[in-house]
């Protein structure tokens, strides 16, 4: 499709197997209106009963310039029952700048702790 993706979002009635969102150029530019959870809902809406969405964000995993990752996950989190985290380059430097793939679903037989890269990380680290 060749159009605003949120516009598309709205308007659609289809349903898909996987959505993938990477409409970010920079660490500076994010187009907000598909950031938001009014967004995240509209790509739940749209997504298969077993449905899966991805999202390519570029950033941190820990923190200065973490707060975009960290922003996007919380949204995600809010709306679908299991959000998994993979750091492209290096998931085991969360200070490096790098593309970070976080996977939504509403798999709630899998929705438990430990399976996602940042909840393994907060484990290793504690409180």
């Amino acid at each position: 499709f060749h159009e605003d993706g949120r516009v598309y979002l709205n308007r659609t009635t289809e349903r898909y197997d996987a959505v993938y969102l990477d409409a970010f150029k920079s660490f500076y530019y994010v187009p907000h209106h598909l950031a938001t959870r009014e967004a995240m809902l509209e790509v739940h809406r749209v997504l298969a009963d077993d449905g899966v969405a991805c999202m390519n964000v570029l950033g941190r995993l820990e923190g200065e310039g973490s707060e975009l990752f960290r922003a996007f996950h919380a949204t995600a989190s809010s709306v679908f029952a299991r959000v998994r985290v993979f750091a492209v380059r290096n998931p085991d430097d969360g200070s490096l700048n790098q593309n970070i793939c976080q996977i939504f679903d509403d798999d709630i037989l899998q929705s438990k702790p430990g399976h996602s890269l940042l909840e393994q990380r907060a484990t290793l680290q504690g409180p």
